[in-house]
């Protein structure tokens, strides 16, 4: 029997593009926890973020923020992990010589971006209903990094992801998530470390997960389950490790749970 539901959000739950969740995922959501199954949304995106999205359901579900790096359930922490500041500095001081591309610094509670992007600032605030703050320098943040990302509106091309991947060496691990964002991945926080932060404290194994995911940083999520749902238009390799494809995550729910009103 499943006991818990897991969805990345960007081109999965959200689809071409949206900002805000289909109406009818709320009333699933409810239909799902009357059957003792857990909600969870999976994402990149800040827990406040998360929270404003699901405003409907934000005390019922679980959250899996900022890639893996922190895992939150009825608001207590299950998992947070940071970069070694070494490492954060230096890959700070290498997207700021990179032309054309934004870093944004992400903590436990905020996230941090630096002066003279007023366009990306504005899209953290007012779009992803981010907690954002403007620094001069990303350089000066002392608090834990949960999570580095490089923004391009343009979108990352493959030339960006591969400088990375040669400057991070394997130490961290840079994953699309979504066209325009290349995150950095911890080696022990992602989306799969995340959900099996969840499955140990809920206690409940692989057998009763199942999880939808579009991207190369849903891959660890999915085969952290047994029913692993790649979206159609997601990336080869997440049709690859996935068990099933599907073209709506609110479908599958309606259809695998029977919930057709």
């Amino acid at each position: 029997m499943i006991k818990l539901v897991a969805s990345d959000l960007d081109g999965t739950l959200l689809q071409n593009g949206s900002k805000v969740l289909e109406p009818e995922i709320f009333p699933l959501i409810r239909k799902l926890k009357e059957k003792g199954i857990l909600f969870v949304a999976a994402s990149g995106r800040q827990y406040a973020s998360l929270r404003h999205l699901f405003h409907e359901v934000a005390d019922d579900i679980g959250y899996i923020c900022e890639n893996g790096a922190l895992v939150m359930y009825q608001d207590q922490v299950l998992d947070c992990v940071s970069m070694e500041d070494s490492l954060k500095e230096e890959l700070i001081k290498e997207i700021q010589q990179y032309e054309g591309c934004d870093a944004m610094y992400s903590t436990k509670d905020a996230c941090y971006i630096e002066e003279g992007n007023d366009d990306f600032f504005h899209y953290l605030k007012d779009i992803v209903k981010n907690n954002v703050h403007v620094v001069k320098d990303l350089l000066e943040i002392k608090e834990p990094c949960i999570k580095l990302s490089i923004y391009r509106k343009e979108g990352i091309t493959k030339e960006i992801e591969e400088h990375f991947q040669k400057v991070c060496n394997g130490r961290v691990f840079p994953a699309s998530s979504g066209l325009a964002w290349l995150d950095m991945l911890l080696p022990n926080a992602n989306k799969g470390t995340g959900i099996c932060a969840l499955m140990e404290h809920l206690q409940i194994t692989k057998e009763e997960c199942m999880a939808f995911g579009d991207q190369a940083n849903d891959i660890a999520m999915l085969e952290s389950v047994s029913h692993s749902y790649a979206m159609e238009n997601g990336v080869d390799r997440v049709k690859e490790v996935s068990r099933y494809r599907c073209y709506r995550v609110e479908d599958t729910i309606k259809e695998v749970f029977g919930l057709e009103e």
